[in-house]
């Protein structure tokens, strides 16, 4: 009667987290015959992956992690509790995502981040594949740093950041992709939406989206930083609307890179800049984990010629990345260098 139910046996079958569940009906005919059921009264019941989200939201761990990293949803609300970060050409990150296809919004009010540095980061993320080096646009809202789109335009290339707000975080946050083109938007109602650039990333019509959440850790304290985000939609964009100009960086760089000498080096190497701005700046190299190996910050009060002697001795041969830090804008660039001993 489908009201009461009897059990005719149970048998184990490995199967991963995921599975499909559904109505089969065959014939069982070599001949090639058709056979045909109907089925009434359907239910499948659940509705929560085994992540504990609801589907289609799934949860990973990209990068190796630390430990502790995860995404729950209480019902209303995401918590994304991750460490590492989103940067240079391999990311270390925990998210909650789903799997789209073609032009996609994403949008979300951003209700609390538990951070342990001031350019931790939690936002939204399109992006390509799994893989710690996928293309990927991110707008992330950090506790101090404002707001700001970073992306990596290609695999395993190096990741720009764009300035968007120098403010507190944004109450709500969106993003758009059409094509090639990411559009970051922010709100203080969910209604209103104000465009604070579009910039082109190269990825094919299969995307994952998502929220993500990163401490940010680049000395390996082994901290994690939480991200909450309500009233969060994901939905095609369809009609044919087109992506806003692309833009450039909104405002004029603050420094011009002149160059990394030599490179290759043993053990010491000049970064040169031109300061346009004054403020706050660092100069910083990270091995290819991740992890910060020497850092120097100091403030420029006018234009000038900067150089900054960099010495890695102790350290191993191989690749750094390193990068030049205007605090204020958050606006950075990135140079591969070789320590060779």
């Amino acid at each position: 009667d489908g009201a009461t139910w009897t059990e005719r046996g149970t048998q184990a079958v490995p199967m991963s987290r995921r599975v499909l569940a559904g109505f089969v009906v065959t014939a069982d005919d070599p001949a090639g015959s058709l056979a045909q059921a109907v089925f009434s009264n359907l239910g499948v019941e659940g509705g929560v992956d085994p992540d504990g989200l609801p589907v289609p939201w799934r949860s990973a761990q990209v990068g190796p992690g630390q430990g502790g990293e995860e995404a729950i949803f209480n019902g209303s609300a995401f918590s994304i509790t991750g460490a590492g970060d989103v940067w240079g050409d391999a990311d270390d990150f925990h998210w909650a995502y789903q799997a789209i296809e073609g032009n996609v919004s994403i949008r979300a009010r951003l209700t609390r981040i538990a951070a342990p540095y001031d350019w931790s980061k939690a936002g939204l993320m399109v992006r390509e594949s799994l893989a710690r080096g996928s293309a990927h646009a991110f707008l992330v809202a950090t506790p101090t740093r404002g707001t700001h789109l970073q992306t990596r335009d290609s695999t395993q290339a190096m990741m720009a950041s764009h300035a968007l707000t120098d403010d507190d975080p944004a109450v709500w946050l969106r993003l758009d992709r059409i094509g090639h083109v990411f559009t970051a938007y922010v709100s203080d109602d969910g209604q209103t939406w104000t465009p604070h650039g579009s910039f082109p990333v190269s990825m094919g019509p299969g995307v994952l989206v998502g929220l993500a959440s990163t401490a940010t850790d680049l000395d390996g304290a082994g901290v994690v930083s939480i991200g909450t985000f309500a009233d969060v939609t994901v939905e095609p964009i369809t009609g044919g609307r087109q992506p806003p100009p692309i833009a450039a960086f909104d405002t004029p760089a603050p420094f011009q890179l002149r160059g990394v000498y030599p490179n290759p080096f043993n053990p010491t190497t000049t970064v040169a800049f031109q300061v346009d701005e004054s403020g706050f700046y660092a100069v910083e190299v990270f091995n290819l984990l991740g992890q910060r190996v020497y850092s120097d910050r100091f403030r420029e009060e006018s234009s000038t010629t900067r150089e900054v002697r960099v010495d890695l001795s102790g350290h191993a041969s191989g690749t750094y990345i390193v990068r030049v830090l205007h605090e204020a804008t958050g606006y950075s660039v990135r140079e591969k260098v070789v320590l060779l001993k």
